[in-house]
């Protein structure tokens, strides 16, 4: 099965519907008590992450300044 909500995919196994790969940062404190957790961080590229925006929209001033504080480096057209 192919879950795009962690809380769900939590529910599921929860309910004893198979097993799941998630980030830690999904899990609760709660969640960590009922589950078993095995670290496999090993087996995974690290992620990356990005700055997103639509293309078709203003970039505000404050978003401008939030992404130049991020990324130093990058330049805004």
């Amino acid at each position: 099965m192919d879950l795009d909500v962690s809380e769900n995919i939590k529910k599921y196994v929860k309910m004893g519907i198979g097993i799941s790969i998630l980030t830690s940062l999904t899990l609760t404190s709660q969640d960590k008590k009922k589950f078993f957790l095995f670290n496999v961080s090993h087996l995974f590229n690290k992620m990356d992450y990005g700055i997103y925006y639509r293309k078709d929209k203003h970039v505000s001033t404050s978003m401008k300044q939030f992404i130049k504080f991020l990324s130093p480096e990058l330049i805004l057209l």
